[in-house]
Formats: C-alpha cells, structure tokens, sequence
C-alpha cells in the first residue's frame, strides 16, 4: 500500500483526516488488538504449564534466574564488571519482588508486555503508514508465533519486543516543537535495549539521522538539537552503568565486557556462525565467562581484567578478519543468510518442543512464522512511495541484521527484526489486497511474484536443527543435575527419541538410567520404540521400520519394539516373522493382553487355530472385557465348530462395550450373520 500522501506538494505535513490523538471508536480497536495478544498468550502458557519445560529453567534462563535472586534479596550493585546483559536480570528482579513466583510471575508479566508491543507496533504503523496498516500490523504481531513462544520463556526477547515496539511508536511521530524532548526518549529507549542487546546501539546513528532529517524540524539548529537530544537520552542510561563498571572494575564499559568473546565466537577459522562454546560441551552461561579469562590468562601467561580478557579475544576475532578476509566475508554472508532464513535456530530450547506441548502455538507456527513475515515485509517496502517518511524502518531492521550476524546467529537474536518489519508487512499485505480489490492485477501479481520469491529463498534449508532434541535434552541435563531422576529420563527419552544419533543426550541418559540401576540400551532402544510409533500413527511406516529396527538392535527382547515391528509385519502379509517377534514379546511381557491378542490373530492367520485359542483363553479369564480378545476367540471357535461359544463372546462384548463402539457394532454384526442357535 502508498504511503499516506502529504498534505500540501513540499510541506511534509500528515493529512488532516488522521489526526495523532486516538478517538474513542479507535481507543476501543488497540484495546481489541491488546487483549486479543494477551488472551493468546494466556491461552498458550496454559496449554504447556503441566509441562516439565514450564518449571525447568534451562540455558541462559538459569543463570538470569540465579542473577535475580541475588538481586532481590539485595544485591543490587554486584560485585564485578557485567559480564552479561544486566538489564533483564533487573527485570526479573523487580517481578519476582512483586509476584513471588518464578514461574508464573515472569511469564504473565511478558504476556502484558508483549499485548503491550503489539499495541506500539500497530501504532507505529499507523504513524508510518495509515490507521488500517496499523490495525493489522498490531493484529499481525498479536498472532505471531515466535512472538507467543517467546513471551512465554524466561528469555529476554520478551523485553527486547517491547522496546524496539516503544522505539518505533516514539519514531513514527511527527516532528513538532517538542522533537528534542522526544529524541532523549527514543534516546533513553536505546539505552535500554542497549543493556539487554549491546549490538542495539548500530540503530543510535540512524536514529539520530531521522530526527534531524525529519520535514518537521525545521533550522539546522533544531536537527543538530534532535540528534544531540538522542544522544543524551543514551547516556542518561548507559553513563551510570560505565560508571559503575568503572568502579568494580579497571574500565569504563558502557554495557558488557562480553564483546571480545562474543565477536570472536561467531568470527574464528571454521566458524559456523551459531555459538559455540570456547570449550567443547561448556555452552552454559556458567561456564563462558571464567572459561574466556582462564584461556585468556593462559595464553598472555599474567591475571587478566575483565576488560583485557575481552580486548584478547576481540583482537583474535579482528586478526582473524584481517588475516582471512575471503573467509571472513563468506563467514559473514553465511551468517546474513542465517539471520533471513526461516528457520528459527534454537540456542538451548527451540519453538518445536514448545509446539508439540500446545495446539494453539502449533497452529499458529505453521501459518505466521518468519517465512510469511520477511517475503510480506520486502512486498511492503515495494508499496512505499513517499521514501523521505519511510526509511526508517527498513533502514533499522538492516542494521539490525548486520549487527547481529556481526557475531552469531539465535533465533532470539534475530528476534528484534519483528516489531521492525511487522509495520512493512501490514503495508505489504493491505497493499496487494488493496491491488487485487482494484482491478490492478498486473502489480497484484508483480507483488506476488515477488514475495513467492523471497519466500522460497527465505525457506531454503541454509542450517540442519533440531529444536525439540536440543530443549528436552537441556531440560533432561537440568533435572539431572536438580536431582528429578525420573523427570530428567523422561525429558532424555524424548530427546533421543527425537534424535537418536544425539551423542550427548544418550550420554545424560545412560548417566540417568546408572543412578536409577537400569541398563542405558534399554532406554535407548525405549527411544527407538516410541519414535516408531509415533512415525506409524503419522503413516511413515518405513521409517517406522527402521526404528523398530533400532530398537531391537540395542535390546532384542524389547517388548514394544518386537509388538510393534511384528504388527507392520503381519499388515503386510509377513505372518511367520511376525509371530517370531509376537513371541519375543510375549517372552518378555507375558501378561501384556494386547501383545497375546496381537499374537493369536497372526497364529489365527497361519492355520493354527489351537494355538491362537491357547494364546486368548488367558486372556479372556484374566480380563472379560477386553474386547478385541472376546472377538478374536469368537471367530476361533466358531472356526472350530463352537458356534454357542462363541456367541457367547459376541454377547459379551455388547454387554461390555458402548453401544456405538465399533466392538460392539462388530459383535452384533456376527451374532446377526450366525442367526438363531
């Protein structure tokens, strides 16, 4: 869609049938957008709040957790320099004072926050664009997945929303008198993000270049007052931390002395461009720092400041970009790529785990994801017309990208871009439907064209990921380590069951299944089992084979494994090697009635009609209600020439069963083919 024109040819002024001041018909329609952001967002958290994933802090939520309790009870200055981003652990401090809770308390406070930036995102677009592009764009990030999973985890992407959300509303206004007191808002706002996101602060000089740059601030002195205003609001936030830094440190550090480690992490020779820890298997947030001084200290042979360890490894990562400047660049593409792709690379817990434990989020993901949002932003961008009011947000969201691919690529880390381009989607979807509604069908599908392109480049598979491996394996290693034996196999199972070939989830699993006693290829082979099942009930019954397969090369007497490999067996005609397993299964689980039944229509099948009548007579007097056993010892006998017998069992079963289970419509079937006795 245009942008909204001008009022006057040259005057930059808005037109006078959008004034900025919300009426009341309009204070209802962002009332509308905010409840039904936070009413999802609620529904969401308690779908999955029985899960494991809901009590068990893992990855960086730990170490925010930890931070903020020390906080709370305190601790408020600390006692070294930040190595991380301080700003959400003070958050978090300041909720778990006010709620109590761990849990529940920063989860209901994000789900505001987050009804709250869909509202300032739609704002935003409506000063941008125009009241109905506003309106979707707060609908827009009100429905978006990764913004939902993201409100609901004890991250700070949460926080990060609903700043760069603030930031723009505050940008998208006009310039008026007031511009400079405006400025040191957007200023202070960028502090903020600052010391939650340190590459934040690549948005500051576009920042200030908009403000002087705007129609409305008119003199050279006002634009330079603008763009010096931002940059008090900046320090207005970030001098106080340097200072204190300062203080406890031997430097004046603005944010973090966590850009050194960082920079080099995502910038080394055969670097990937996702984190990976300076040691092998210490990704924790624990461990980084005193592993980045205890390396740092090695190699330059003296005690190391917080600050020097980050000058080490900052000068490593910069050597190597001198050094390597063809592999540094291609690094960094790769990286871009990976900031665009569709995928949503997880850090220790990905959006798939968190799916599978709520249909509402599942749903949502498969339609509104980064796929959909990038391709509509870029259509968007080709509806703009007025440039000089419309920069801006491209202009940022770029930036954006560039400083995150700067170092290394999350999910979470990318996840700034969204209340940036959701205004430029919103315009791009109105404008194509706009297009379609009048006749225009040769830009309708210009624009199309378009965003199908950007959207299959934006889906091609640019990194392998396994988002729901990866989160119960973090869950697993964090109850084990709690101590919940049981809850930590649980979560290892379904990881390796996820991924069997995931190395470290097996190995946490078998160190699991020693300190409960049990053998660790018997949980594997559990792993392989239900991941079977799970193929067979999505109908990949080759896949499901080979997983059975699997199972039982680890435990051949696995009972579910040798049921389940024998059931795809005998559908397929295979009745001699399925009774095989039927009876390896039976050996190992001899009371299992549903293994027996399983087993007795293979013998049925094969002509051993004694056999099978020997397996379910246990069966039968050891559970009279189990349908499928009562019809299957039907059809034996009256093979066998016991028609009474057997209508017996078809009485039983109408006896026992609903009347509209298929059981009991199968029974009275067979007792109105046998007629009268």
């Amino acid at each position: 869609m245009a942008a909204r024109a001008a009022g006057k040819k040259g005057a930059g002024t808005r037109r006078e049938s959008a004034p900025v001041a919300a009426s009341s018909p309009r204070r209802g329609a962002w009332l509308g957008v905010f409840a039904l952001a936070l009413v999802l967002r609620l529904a969401y958290l308690w779908q999955w709040r029985d899960s494991a994933l809901f009590s068990t802090p893992i990855g960086d939520a730990r170490a925010y957790l930890e931070w903020a309790r020390a906080i709370a009870a305190g601790d408020w200055l600390g006692h070294e320099v930040f190595y991380q981003a301080p700003l959400y652990p003070y958050f978090l401090a300041v909720v778990l004072k006010l709620t109590g809770s761990e849990s529940w308390g920063p989860r209901l406070v994000q789900a505001l926050c987050g009804a709250l930036a869909a509202v300032l995102v739609g704002r935003a677009a409506e000063g941008f664009f125009s009241r109905r592009v506003g309106l979707w764009a707060g609908i827009g990030l009100a429905l978006y997945a990764p913004a939902i999973y993201f409100d609901g985890l004890i991250q700070k992407p949460a926080l990060d929303g609903l700043l760069l959300a603030a930031l723009s509303f505050v940008l998208s206004r006009p310039a008026t008198p007031t511009s400079v007191g405006r400025a040191i808002g957007a200023g202070a706002l960028l502090g903020l993000l600052a010391l939650s996101r340190e590459n934040a602060l690549v948005l500051a000089p576009i920042a200030a270049l908009w403000l002087a740059l705007q129609p409305g601030a008119q003199g050279g002195g006002r634009r330079a007052a603008a763009a010096l205003a931002l940059g008090l609001g900046v320090a207005l936030v970030l001098v106080p931390v340097g200072l204190r830094n300062r203080a406890l440190g031997d430097r004046f550090l603005i944010t973090t002395a966590q850009l050194g480690p960082n920079l080099w992490i995502g910038n080394h020779p055969g670097a990937s461009g996702r984190y990976e820890p300076l040691r092998p298997n210490r990704g924790s947030a624990r461990f980084e720092r005193d592993d980045a001084r205890a390396l740092a200290e090695s190699a330059l042979g003296r005690p190391l400041s917080p600050a020097e360890v980050s000058d080490y490894w900052r000068d490593r990562a910069l050597g190597f970009m001198r050094e390597r400047p063809v592999e540094a660049a291609a690094l960094f593409a790769r990286k871009l790529g990976l900031v665009w792709s569709a995928t949503e690379l997880p850090d220790t817990e990905g959006i798939e785990a968190y799916a599978d434990a709520s249909w509402l989020l599942r749903a949502l993901e498969s339609e509104l994801d980064f796929g959909l949002l990038a391709p509509l932003a870029a259509v968007g961008l080709l509806c703009v017309r007025d440039w000089r009011r419309l920069w801006l947000l491209p202009a940022l969201a770029l930036a954006l990208a560039a400083g995150t691919a700067l170092f290394y690529v999350f999910a979470r880390y990318r996840y700034g871009l969204v209340p940036l381009l959701m205004p430029l989607a919103a315009a791009g979807a109105v404008g194509l439907f706009d297009a379609l509604r009048a006749g225009a069908f040769r830009r309708a599908a210009a624009l199309s064209a378009v965003g199908l392109a950007l959207a299959l480049a934006v889906r091609w598979p640019v990194a392998a990921t396994n988002g729901a491996a990866l989160t119960h394996y973090s869950a697993g290693a964090a109850l084990l380590e709690a101590g919940s034996l049981v809850e930590a196999q649980s979560e290892l199972e379904r990881a390796v069951a996820e991924q069997p070939a995931f190395a470290p989830a097996q190995s946490r699993l078998a160190d699991v299944l020693r300190k409960r006693g049990q053998p660790a290829a018997a949980a594997y082979a559990d792993a392989h089992a239900g991941k079977g099942i799970a193929l067979d009930a999505l109908g990949r019954s080759d896949e499901a084979l080979a997983e059975y397969q699997s199972a039982l090369a680890l435990d051949p007497n696995h009972p579910d494994a040798n049921n389940n490999l024998a059931n795809a067996l005998f559908k397929h005609g295979r009745s001699a090697e399925a009774l095989a397993h039927y009876r390896t299964a039976l050996a190992a689980r001899p009371d299992d009635d549903d293994i027996a039944v399983n087993s007795a229509a293979a013998l049925a099948r094969s002509g051993d009609l004694a056999a099978a009548l020997a397996v379910l007579d246990p069966v039968v007097a050891r559970s009279p209600k189990h349908a499928a056993a009562r019809l299957n010892r039907a059809a034996i006998l009256e093979a066998l020439g016991r028609s009474a017998d057997a209508r017996a069992d078809f009485a039983a079963v109408i006896a026992s069963e609903p009347a509209d289970s298929a059981y009991a419509y199968a029974a009275r079937s067979e007792l109105s083919r046998l007629g009268a006795p």
